[in-house]
């Protein structure tokens, strides 16, 4: 039996399998954006969308586990 230590993100205990994240090194690659007015548009839209996503996960989730539990889905829209 391996015994791990860690950081739980929900209480209680659970028995299951563990997936074990191991923190790397990441490389940002950077470029150059010409049309900046452009690239704020597509970041306007992304957030569109993953707030209408948001609110299709919540409305789900509300009907599937509650208003408690759906809140978080609630609370990422802020």
């Amino acid at each position: 039996m391996e015994k791990y230590i860690g950081k739980s993100v929900y209480k209680g205990t659970a028995i299951g399998p563990v997936s074990v994240l191991k923190k790397k090194d990441s490389l940002v690659k950077r470029i150059h954006i010409d049309n900046t007015a452009e690239e704020l548009k597509r970041l306007d839209a992304a957030k569109e969308r993953t707030m209408t996503q948001l609110g299709q996960l919540y409305e789900k989730a509300l009907q599937e586990v509650g208003e408690v539990n759906a809140a978080i889905f609630e609370v990422h829209q802020m």
